[in-house]
């Protein structure tokens, strides 16, 4: 043992008494274990020490986190690697057009054995943690190697370079030819290419796959390398959502619990770790602690913040999300969501979805119509106000220059508000983004700016939003207004009004971010203004 007295600390007397008399029980040896927070204040950082002991219950809650959260970065790790791989395939293409590399068949087989292999380990990989955790006999291991049975069942790319895969590993070299033309001198096209005879004649036992050869070498000799790996990866990009959304279910609730506990346990929405200092090191060598990461709120929303870069979760923070949320929770166009606080918005994954832009044609703007005369027909009683006019001079009132430039629109807000008419909530951001087509379905999505409102706003920025043209325009009315009149003087003065409110606000961001973008949307809702539809049955 040290002799403390010969010892100078930075310590006054009366602290160090006091040390020693809170610390009683333990020698100088003993280790002392804090709960320590990191505090922002100002945009600077500081560890703030408490005087509370991380309980064993604490240590169990921060280990679950933990472990879940490593789950999760496992299944994002195995996919980057077979990202990884593949973008070094599809890059070797340019590579060799731009003559950074010279032609050699073994380097673009290198590369495709690479991603042929990481796909094959990827999908491996995810199914040994289900069955690890749960057995292989489980439901949801059953579920989990579900979904690679239903890509090899339905997705020709994932089912060959399934058998591709082991046929490299055991027989030849997947890619026979790489092939240059030179239209002209400074041009180099390259394209690689798998001979279908040359596997078929192969000792290879392709199985069930065999005939689907036999009756593809009918239509063509050989195969696209470059476009069976693409197909190949957007079948495991839909199995990278699939896995994240299963183990999602298998253990959101037990974050829900945690979070609840943490919460009763009075911890702040902080990063957190654990302190640990002798009882010497703490009377004269404060500055000695060791920190520990323990897991809590930070390392929870983490999770969340993660998935939802792949759409499965939605981040949102907002009063009139949360109020449609309530108010639409048996409405089949709404995708109903798994969990909701005051943090996350949790929906169902939904493979491959499309947007109204992807999918613009008559058929659907009359779905659309359909889907919002439904939502509209509810006379749904919002709480939350979303008012055109405030929400114009909230924009033009932040715009610092030539505000003279409005003057010969303003009329427009005066005729608006003579037929203005509140009564029920509308969504008032109807952007061909938030209009989902999932299969067979269309959702409704995005109730960011939902509010009590006049449904002819909602009308009238539909067609604004998305620019509809004249036969658009009259196909989605003949949709929505299939059992009632339309008003077409009061849909005209709205939207002028729309092209109006959404003009103000391309101005102003214009104005603050300089972003061309906003400048086009601008000028293309001014011509709207100047030459205003003129909508006639």
């Amino acid at each position: 043992m040290r002799d403390v007295k010969e010892e100078v600390s930075p310590l006054s007397e009366e602290q160090l008494r006091q040390i020693d008399v809170e610390y009683a029980e333990l020698n100088d040896s003993d280790i002392i274990e804090r709960l320590a927070y990191l505090e922002i204040n100002n945009n600077e950082k500081r560890i703030v020490i408490s005087d509370i002991e991380p309980t064993k219950e604490l240590m169990f809650l921060s280990n679950q986190i933990f472990e879940i959260q490593k789950d999760f970065q496992k299944i994002k790790n195995m996919f980057e690697l077979f990202i990884s791989d593949v973008s070094d395939f599809l890059s070797i293409k340019n590579k060799l057009e731009s003559k950074e590399l010279e032609i050699e068949e073994a380097d673009v087989n290198r590369f495709m054995i690479h991603l042929l292999s990481s796909g094959k380990l990827f999908v491996d990989f995810n199914e040994n943690q289900i069955k690890q955790k749960y057995s292989k006999d489980s439901e949801e291991f059953g579920c989990i190697h579900g979904f690679a049975s239903y890509q090899y069942d339905t997705n020709f790319a994932y089912r060959f370079c399934h058998s591709l895969r082991n046929y490299s590993q055991h027989i030849e070299l997947p890619i026979n030819e790489v092939k240059a033309v030179s239209p002209d001198d400074k041009t180099i096209l390259v394209d690689f290419y798998i001979d279908l005879d040359y596997l078929l004649n192969s000792n290879f036992n392709w199985k069930k796959l065999k005939m689907e050869l036999i009756e593809l070498n009918r239509e063509t000799s050989k195969i696209d390398a470059i476009a069976l790996v693409k197909e190949y990866f957007n079948a495991l990009t839909e199995l990278y959502g699939n896995y994240n959304k299963l183990f999602l279910k298998l253990n959101h609730n037990t974050l829900v619990d945690i979070k609840s506990k943490l919460e009763s346990l009075k911890l702040k929405h902080s990063r957190y770790y654990i302190s640990k200092i002798s009882k010497y090191d703490l009377k004269y060598n404060p500055g000695n602690v060791t920190l520990t990461p323990l897991a809590a709120f930070v390392e929870i929303d983490e999770i969340y913040i993660e998935l939802s870069k792949i759409g499965l979760v939605n981040i949102v923070n907002k009063n009139n999300e949360r109020e449609a949320i309530t108010l639409l929770a048996n409405e089949n166009y709404f995708l109903k969501p798994i969990f909701f606080n005051n943090d996350n918005l949790i929906t169902e994954f939904q493979p491959n979805p499309k947007t109204f832009i992807s999918q613009r044609k008559l058929s659907t703007i009359i779905r659309i119509g359909k889907l919002l005369n439904n939502f509209h027909s509810k006379k749904f009683q919002a709480e939350h106000i979303f008012d055109p006019v405030k929400q114009f001079y909230n924009y033009y009132n932040q715009i610092d220059e030539k505000k003279n430039i409005f003057d010969q629109y303003l009329y427009i807000i005066d005729d608006f508000r003579k037929f203005y008419e509140p009564d029920r909530l509308c969504h008032n951001d109807l952007v061909e983004g938030n209009f989902l087509f999932s299969k067979d379905k269309l959702y409704l999505i995005d109730f960011e700016y939902a509010g009590y409102n006049d449904y002819y706003f909602d009308i009238a920025s539909f067609i604004s939003e998305n620019d509809l043209n004249y036969e658009e325009t009259i196909t989605f009315l003949k949709a929505y207004f299939s059992n009632k009149e339309c008003n077409y003087k009061k849909l005209d003065v709205f939207l002028q009004f729309c092209d109006l409110l959404w003009y103000t606000w391309a101005i102003l961001l214009y104005e603050k971010r300089g972003e061309e973008i906003y400048n086009e949307i601008a000028q293309a809702k001014l011509h709207r203004l100047n030459n205003p539809r003129k909508i006639v049955y």
